[in-house]
């Protein structure tokens, strides 16, 4: 299967645990048909040309802001699915999510030996928590991932190395398999 098909799935199954558990007032039905008829075709065309039917959710939900976070990591995965799909290159599960280069904005201590990171990327500023040992000004490869929760604080991605130069530094090999065992993860 597709890997960015995969990654669809996978923000799609979020969303219908939040579905089951009413926490999300829409109708998840006719994206399901059109995502299950997607997970057994194998012509590119015909992915790029259904999945566009993506491009217009709107979704109403409840405004905890942990569910907010995974809700819109979920819509965005599915909507941009159409330019996942024009992305050419290996069979790599980083195909199917956002990865970037983000300068650390501001730092601070948690406990446990983590940080909690501001960063900017052409992606947005996004939070990031994370166990490295970096500084305010660093530039480091990061991929968007469901949101975590860590000692109450919201992680909205997480750094794929420590500070690089530019994103041809990053060992993708070693990183897709981490990326890979996250997102198994219920």
């Amino acid at each position: 299967m597709d890997p960015r098909i995969k990654v669809a799935l996978v923000a799609f199954s979020k969303l219908e645990a939040l579905e089951k558990s009413n926490r999300l007032r829409t109708n998840l039905s006719p994206l399901r048909q059109v995502l299950m008829s997607l997970k057994w075709i194998e012509d590119v065309n015909y992915l790029r040309t259904e999945s566009k039917k993506f491009a217009d959710l709107n979704y109403n939900f409840k405004h905890d802001e942990k569910e907010k976070l995974s809700v819109k990591w979920c819509v965005d995965i599915l909507k941009n699915l159409p330019k996942r799909l024009m992305r050419d290159g290996t069979n790599s599960i980083l195909l199917g999510l956002d990865c970037g280069l983000g300068e650390v904005l501001s730092l601070r201590k948690l406990e446990h030996g983590l940080s909690v990171c501001k960063i900017s990327s052409k992606l947005g500023e996004l939070t990031v928590i994370t166990n490295l040992k970096i500084k305010k000004g660093d530039k480091l490869p990061f991929c968007i991932l469901p949101p975590t929760e860590f000692q109450g604080i919201m992680s909205e991605a997480m750094f794929l190395s420590g500070p690089v130069g530019s994103l041809t530094e990053v060992d993708w090999k070693n990183v897709e398999g981490t990326v890979s065992a996250i997102l198994e993860k219920p």
